[in-house]
């Protein structure tokens, strides 16, 4: 239980601060100079949203901490995550324009939720999991609903790997997300103009592809880690073509070295 708990707050903090760096980073990283790339207000307008609301992570994780005792503790700090990232969503999906900054925002919040899928795959959708361990596996990804729906039996390893991972249809699996990425990564902006795709759409259209050609049957606790890692590869990515880290005391970088 505690384990569980732990990691619970461990997501929610790491999710926080992947997010801020790909999505939200562009508040104070991006150049002023390159129109193409970014719209200065529409970032600081997204940066704006977030900073003003509820959802904080100390206030997450002191919620999160309350009660760890039993197994009816852990499924409430896992429903009252839930909740407060819902809101957000919610929050984001129905006030912000579906400009650059939007873009850039959304996919910090699908490669995050596609991590911290992946890391709760590996913990609780191991190849010895049993029923209680995948029951929290879609707990914790809010499946729990789709799953029996569409299943009459209990929890299956095989059946929730596909459903939590691989399954292109459900807002809330690694595939969803990926798709969901490929989608805005290719509006954005290209430095040449030579039809050769740049690292982030490399990066994005090959996790999407080796995904919807594995089964659930392969993602085992190694290829789940290889998928994982490779999603924040392509985060970093972005962050790199799109957020450029000026050097302190730096003034008047040239142009030309903008990537």
């Amino acid at each position: 239980v505690h384990v569980l708990v732990g990691q619970l707050q461990h997501a929610v903090a790491e999710g926080g601060r992947e997010q801020q760096g790909l999505a939200l980073g562009a508040g104070r990283h991006a150049p002023q100079q390159e129109a193409d790339v970014l719209d200065e207000a529409e970032v600081e307008h997204a940066v704006g949203l977030i900073e003003h609301q509820d959802l904080h992570v100390p206030d997450i994780e002191h919620g999160l901490a309350q009660e760890v005792d039993d197994d009816d503790g852990v499924m409430s700090a896992a429903e009252l995550t839930l909740q407060e990232l819902a809101s957000f969503a919610g929050l984001a999906q129905e006030n912000m324009n579906r400009a650059a900054g939007w873009r850039f925002l959304e996919m910090g919040r699908r490669a995050e939720r596609a991590i911290n899928t992946m890391r709760f795959a590996r913990q609780f959708a191991y190849d010895e999991a049993g029923g209680e361990d995948l029951d929290i596996l879609l707990t914790l990804v809010d499946c729990q609903i789709t799953y029996r729906s569409r299943y009459l039996v209990g929890p299956l390893l095989a059946p929730v790997r596909d459903l939590v991972v691989l399954d292109p249809y459900n807002p809330r699996s690694v595939g969803f997300q990926l798709m969901t990425i490929n989608e805005h990564v290719a509006t954005l902006p290209a430095l040449h103009l030579d039809g050769v795709p740049e690292e982030p759409q490399r990066l994005a259209a090959r996790l999407a592809t080796d995904l919807e050609t594995t089964t659930a049957q392969n993602l085992d606790n190694k290829t789940v880690l290889a998928i994982e890692q490779r999603i924040t590869s392509f985060a970093h990515a972005v962050a790199a073509r799109y957020f450029l880290r000026r050097q302190t005391g730096v003034v008047g970088a040239g142009i030309s070295s903008l990537a």
